[in-house]
């Protein structure tokens, strides 16, 4: 999946998740959470150990930061056609849950660590070298700014 396809795709409502009395919506329509995980699998997950509402309402919220600070404008148009993985993985030390994602784009490679434990921010920013952070963001507005300033 490219990240302009995934931007679209929260722009337009479809990662938008509900649930009501055990009825699952996503972008309006009711699905099964098998359905929902195969939907993620779709969008670029390829690994999912958290319950899939909660990952695609991260999702939601992560994407929803990029499009509201324009990430892809008419000058960096060559991001929107960017490759994004992504995995949902769960940390054997604390017990919780944190997302990787990353981005790729000819000799780019941006990667978000979001909800790590014990890392030092909410949000991890690496850019083309896996062992040095490029930015620590506390909020998913500050990790939109990081990668727009990337991709500039």
């Amino acid at each position: 999946m490219t990240l302009g396809e995934i931007l679209e795709y929260q722009r337009v409502g479809a990662l938008k998740a509900s649930v009501q009395e055990n009825t699952i919506r996503i972008g309006g329509t009711e699905v099964s959470k098998e359905t929902l995980a195969m939907i993620l699998n779709k969008l670029g997950w390829i690994q999912i150990d958290q319950d899939p509402i909660e990952v695609i309402k991260r999702m939601d919220n992560i994407f929803k930061a990029m499009n509201k600070a324009r990430v892809i404008t008419e000058e960096n148009d060559q991001f929107s056609r960017a490759n994004v993985t992504m995995q949902n993985m769960k940390s054997i030390q604390y017990g919780s849950y944190y997302n990787r994602i990353k981005i790729e784009c000819g000799f780019d490679r941006i990667v978000i660590i979001d909800s790590m434990p014990k890392s030092g921010a909410k949000i991890l920013i690496y850019h083309n070298n896996p062992q040095i952070t490029y930015k620590k963001c506390s909020s998913l507005k500050a990790m939109a700014e990081a990668i727009k300033s990337i991709v500039k």
